[in-house]
């Protein structure tokens, strides 16, 4: 057991970083209060970190490729995976985009749950067998909607 210098919660050795630098090789503050330190630090320095980021991009062009192929291979693998696994998922989106594409179904520019229009609009499938038939969401609204929350109770909010 070792306690947190910031939260002073008593915590098994498992929650805090591993660090060669201290007695016990671990950090002193527990995984979750280091994280929310590097969310703040991140929001404070973002400029400063995108910097680096993009000067270590132009030092290690190899580097930075080799990650791509490797990304992109894998997010293929995914795609494909997906596509295999919910066959009628992909056709009721196909229908759906080319619909829009027609003209035939308008956009929405507001999300149907939350009334915002700053973020990414997406439609949202109850059936898959009617296609045409969605709700437009934002991202954070669908991932609530997939997550937490049955269909019914969406369509009577």
């Amino acid at each position: 057991m070792k306690t947190c210098r910031r939260c002073e919660k008593s915590l098994p050795l498992e929650s805090f970083h591993k660090h060669s630098g201290f007695k016990d090789g671990r950090r002193t503050t527990c995984k979750e209060c280091a994280c929310q330190e590097s969310r703040k630090y991140y929001s404070n320095n973002r400029e400063k970190h995108l910097e680096t980021c993009r000067d270590w991009q132009k030092r290690n062009p190899d580097k930075v490729r080799m990650y791509q192929v490797v990304h992109n291979n894998k997010r293929t693998s995914i795609t494909k995976l997906y596509k295999e696994n919910n066959p009628i998922r992909v056709r009721a989106q196909k229908k759906l985009n080319y619909a829009v594409f027609k003209g035939e179904l308008q956009r929405k520019e507001v999300c149907q749950v939350c009334g915002c229009n700053d973020k990414k609009i997406e439609a949202h499938h109850f059936d898959y067998d009617k296609p045409l038939e969605v709700i437009w969401v934002c991202t954070a609204c669908h991932g609530w909607i997939h997550r937490k929350h049955s269909l019914r109770q969406v369509a009577n909010a």
